[in-house]
């Protein structure tokens, strides 16, 4: 355990390459502490009771398939990964907005200022809104 603590506490011989790889692991680890926390909180914030009501369709948005291209360090290329079409609706409850998923059928019938039948939580944590179910 010492040598763990030293590794931080204690930059190897005091020259210019031990303090910066000292700065690096501190900045490495705030950073992925801070990814951790955020990703609980999330998860905490979305287990608020489920309720039932009705929201108001404010804005669709429809995001086009696409291509990106992940690199593969063994192989040492880059493959392509098909991202496929999304199709989103944002809809309003209590002043709050969130967003759902739905299919192209559905969101070529849907409206904004439609008003739906939903099923969420809010936030309890923050003040978000999570969407479960819509009817149509």
């Amino acid at each position: 355990m010492n040598d763990f603590l030293e590794m931080y506490y204690k930059p190897m011989d005091n020259d210019f390459m031990g303090w910066f790889m000292l700065i690096l692991m501190w900045i490495l680890t705030l950073i992925v502490l801070g990814i951790f926390i955020g990703l609980i909180l999330w998860g905490i914030d979305s287990l608020g009771t489920i309720q039932s009501g009705v929201g108001t369709i404010v804005d669709k948005k429809y995001t086009a398939g696409h291509y990106i291209y992940v690199y593969n360090a063994a192989t040492k290329t880059s493959l392509p990964t098909w991202i496929g079409p999304s199709w989103d609706i944002y809809i309003k409850i209590d002043n709050l907005i969130g967003s759902f998923g739905v299919s192209e059928c559905n969101y070529n019938k849907l409206n904004i200022e439609q008003i739906l039948n939903i099923t969420y939580s809010k936030g309890i944590l923050f003040e978000s809104v999570h969407i479960k179910t819509a009817d149509f």
